[in-house]
């Protein structure tokens, strides 16, 4: 089993290679650049063992502003460069989310609901830090447009319903029917322990 699932691996990561080459990934200074962004989205995600409220909120600053700077480059490129971008940014988060769910159900069941609490209360914060957000973008938008200037950031926060539809399309695309399955069992947790705190349940995407 383990030797299949080597294998399968190796033949993602080659057929990954093989289409980073086809629309001239490797070597392009643009795309080495998102990977630097990468990998420092990557270190504010890293959390300390020492952490405190305010280095969460400044990390979950710089992280916002090296997501926007990562979009804002990816827009910038061919579309086929863009295309392997954001599949790239997109595993990034889908490897991000299952960390967190892998802790919730590696824990014993007297151990699990710290953990959950400490994940509510994060992400509560983080999508009321959003709609604010979202009302000052909006604010915005109408003053620029008052003066002739069109102003959009697409996300998944100011998004349509058919833009969440399709964003959630291509996260199954890149998903297993195993990944997804966790995921559910996550969810189900999740709202369960919300629910035991009076809180209404979660709106995210999974």
């Amino acid at each position: 089993m383990i030797a299949k699932i080597s294998l399968a691996v190796v033949a993602v990561s080659a057929m990954g290679l093989a289409v980073a080459w086809a629309t001239g990934y490797l070597g392009n200074p643009q795309m080495k650049e998102l990977d630097r962004l990468q990998a420092e989205i990557q270190q504010t995600l890293d959390k300390p063992p020492a952490d405190t409220t305010e280095a969460a909120a400044d990390r979950s600053a710089a992280r916002r502003e090296k997501v926007a700077e990562y979009r804002e480059k990816v827009q910038s490129l061919p579309e086929q460069q863009q295309e392997v971008a954001k599949s790239q940014m997109r595993k990034f988060f889908i490897s991000q989310f299952e960390k967190r769910i892998d802790r919730v159900l590696s824990l014993p069941p007297e151990e699990r609901n710290a953990e959950l609490d400490q994940q509510i209360d994060e992400w509560d914060e983080r999508r009321k830090r959003w709609q604010q957000e979202r009302e000052q973008n909006a604010e915005k938008s109408d003053s620029q447009n008052k003066g002739g200037r069109a102003h959009s950031r697409s996300s998944w926060r100011n998004s349509t319903p058919e833009q969440r539809s399709q964003w959630r399309r291509q996260l199954l695309a890149n998903t297993t029917p195993q990944q997804r399955a966790k995921w559910q069992e996550y969810r189900r947790l999740m709202n369960q322990r919300r629910k035991e705190r009076g809180l209404p349940e979660s709106r995210r995407p999974f």
